[in-house]
């Protein structure tokens, strides 16, 4: 077979996130609800992997056979992470995908999700088509220039984390990594989304920057802050597997973990910072003249701090988030945007 002469350049990948109606059935490319999405970076999960699980060993042999081998397609997982700058309407979009709660308080509540388990064939509208246009590994067949495209259907969200510092120019960068149980597929290239009775929105926009932070404070102390970072993940488990058509029959979501940490000028005021004491300490960063935009925590509580000696001392405070134990209306964090 000849070697083929198209080649894949991540530079003309276009990232799509389009709003489901139905898990298991795509967000129709011309009939749905899209946002474009300006990524820094782009991996998936290839699309035709399977765990390769091995049967125990026969005594008295040290081979294996390919009796003992088979591909297990119904612990197949496909993960796409989408590398981003965290411009309002981005953190918007991706919030209301990891807890349901994209209207610029992006807050998560004690009592969310509101919905905590997903099934094929049932009206739902948290999971996500991730369409990489060009993304395909074949060429379009009506095309001599174009990869075909590649869609993820029925995504949900994992992990969503936000680093926020003075590298890159103090840009807030965040990753979204998403979970699918269903094969991704490729078709022929798709010029324009959006040109049917559908919609497409651009979340591009100038991002959070660190250089504007005005207030980091902890448990009300005034902290010099070095940098950021906030995660959020939870785990993603198929509820089964249907055979006959391939694909998981639902997906279960564990429990929200949010920890972080952050990174301060070693003095008075840190030194106040009560560490083991199992209470609860507010982290707030702030950017702007209010507190309309940044990140607070509310009910955080510390899990490690050590102390970075290089240069002016540091110290870097490893944190864990909850909710008020006796309100479940309270926020573990709040990424606020507007």
């Amino acid at each position: 077979m000849a070697i083929k002469t198209n080649f894949q350049n991540q530079a003309n990948v276009t990232v799509n996130i389009g709003t489901e109606v139905t898990m298991g059935t795509i967000c129709l490319t011309d009939d749905g609800t899209w946002n474009s999405l300006d990524c820094t970076n782009i991996s998936f999960t290839e699309k035709k992997v399977a765990p390769l699980e091995i049967a125990p060993q026969k005594s008295g042999l040290l081979t294996q056979g390919t009796h003992q081998a088979k591909h297990a397609k119904d612990k197949r997982q496909w993960e796409v992470t989408l590398e981003f700058l965290g411009s309002p309407l981005a953190i918007n979009r991706m919030c209301l995908a990891m807890y349901g709660d994209g209207d610029g308080t992006n807050a998560l509540l004690g009592a969310y999700p509101t919905v905590k388990k997903y099934e094929h064939g049932v009206t739902n509208a948290i999971p996500v088509t991730i369409y990489l246009q060009q993304g395909g590994s074949r060429q379009d067949s009506s095309s001599t220039e174009k990869n075909k495209d590649l869609y993820f259907k029925s995504c949900l969200m994992s992990n969503l984390s936000f680093n926020y510092g003075f590298s890159d120019g103090g840009a807030l960068k965040c990753s979204a990594t998403f979970v699918t149980m269903y094969p991704p597929i490729e078709q022929d290239h798709v010029a324009t989304l959006g040109s049917g009775s559908g919609s497409l929105t651009s979340t591009a926009g100038t991002p959070l920057n660190f250089l504007d932070v005005d207030t980091m404070t902890l448990a009300s102390n005034d902290l010099l802050l070095h940098d950021f970072s906030l995660d959020i993940s939870r785990s993603i488990n198929s509820a089964g597997y249907d055979k006959v058509n391939e694909h998981s029959v639902g997906a279960v979501v564990g429990q929200y973990e949010v920890t972080g940490t952050l990174t301060c000028k070693r003095d008075d005021n840190s030194g106040s910072v009560e560490y083991g004491n199992s209470a609860s300490q507010a982290i707030v960063v702030t950017q702007g003249a209010s507190d309309l935009i940044g990140f607070a925590v509310p009910y955080a509580m510390i899990e490690g701090v050590t102390v970075d000696t290089a240069d002016s001392w540091k110290q870097a405070i490893s944190y864990r988030g909850f909710y008020d134990g006796v309100d479940l209306a309270s926020s573990v964090c709040s990424i606020k945007t507007a």
